[in-house]
């Protein structure tokens, strides 16, 4: 318990960011990201009640994770049996989702919520709450968060996010911890090293546990992605140029999704002279993502009759970037001709692309 008790700076900073006098209190939210066992869902958590037993009586707040079981292992058991010992009446209602806390002369309600897919935005909805904790935010779907958030109507309402790191390009990375400034943030990075707890030989042990990317995600707290997990082979010094040389022939690669997000990517062959021989490389000149909760027109990005009207517009719109021998509309043109590459198992998607691109009927589609 001793130890329990003994914080670091940041630890102190999770804790104590809404407190009067503090050079972050007119912030309103807080993101503790970083490496496992660096005790910040502990201080999150624990400074999430006592900033809502402190300013609020009588009203509605939200625990999220994943599961509403790993919410009650990881967060709320522990922290009623730390409330308990700080003096609070604590009495949950596990059959109904909530727990009342009561101490001070004020008393308040926590629902726990489990986000485990896209379908769980729906539990929320319905709710108002003066603020909310999500535990392992990284592992939500974005519509539950973006749901949980918009039930804040309080004007005194403040978010507090933890997680471990996921790839950089995941969405509450760069739509978060990238913005946190932009969003009116505090964001806090942990290591391991951040949580006085761990004893030096516990810190070893683990920091030999791992290597590479899950070094840079456990040990450091990295949003690292998983190099070279579908292409051993990639070597950035190698295959990323600043410059493409001149290019003569334009493809459209696809990999389609509804449910999960399709990719487009622009590609194109140069002749390039090396020595005595030649060679054709392909190079990646444009990609475009769309996802299916993302909305064009009123329509889902990824249904079978947006996508295709959506890559003629992005064809044809200006600030295509790599150097062309032809003409604007002539490079539309070319692209136009040869056409997309789709998985076979895309044939509705083929269906699409025909009638979207009639000269594409004859390239072997």
């Amino acid at each position: 318990m001793d130890k329990a008790r003994r914080f670091s700076r940041k630890q102190l900073a999770a804790l104590t960011w809404w407190c009067p006098g503090s050079p972050y209190q007119n912030l309103c939210a807080v993101i503790c990201d970083g490496a496992v066992r660096s005790g910040k869902t502990y201080c999150l958590s624990l400074g999430f009640m006592l900033w809502a037993m402190t300013d609020f009586d009588g009203c509605d707040f939200a625990f999220c994770g994943k599961t509403a079981g790993a919410l009650r292992r990881n967060v709320t058991d522990p922290l009623c049996a730390r409330l308990r010992g700080l003096g609070y009446t604590v009495r949950e209602n596990r059959a109904r989702g909530y727990i009342d806390v009561a101490g001070k002369r004020r008393k308040n309600r926590f629902y726990l919520f489990g986000g485990r897919d896209e379908g769980s935005a729906a539990l929320i909805q319905g709710a108002t709450l003066s603020g909310v904790l999500f535990d392992e935010a990284a592992l939500m779907p974005r519509s539950f968060v973006e749901q949980a958030l918009a039930r804040c109507s309080d004007e005194r309402a403040r978010f507090w996010f933890s997680c471990n790191p996921e790839h950089p390009q995941h969405w509450f990375y760069t739509e978060w911890i990238l913005q946190a400034h932009e969003k009116s943030a505090l964001y806090l990075h942990f290591t391991m090293r951040d949580n006085p707890s761990l004893s030096e030989a516990v810190l070893r042990r683990y920091e030999r546990l791992y290597a590479g990317t899950f070094y840079d995600r456990f040990v450091l707290g990295k949003w690292t992605a998983a190099q070279g997990a579908v292409y051993p082979m990639f070597d950035p010094a190698v295959h990323v140029v600043e410059h493409a040389p001149q290019c003569g022939r334009f493809y459209i690669s696809c990999d389609y999704g509804t449910v999960n997000p399709a990719s487009f990517g622009l590609c194109a062959f140069a002749f390039v002279l090396t020595g005595s021989s030649a060679i054709l490389p392909s190079f990646l000149a444009r990609q475009r993502m769309f996802h299916g909760h993302c909305s064009h027109n009123g329509a889902p990005f990824g249904t079978h009759t947006v996508a295709p009207s959506s890559i003629s517009a992005w064809l044809n719109a200006p600030g295509i970037s790599i150097p062309c021998m032809t003409s604007r509309s002539s490079f539309s043109r070319r692209v136009r001709k040869d056409g997309f590459i789709i998985s076979v198992s895309s044939a509705a998607t083929l269906v699409r692309m025909r009638n979207t691109f009639p000269s594409t009927a004859g390239t072997g589609i």
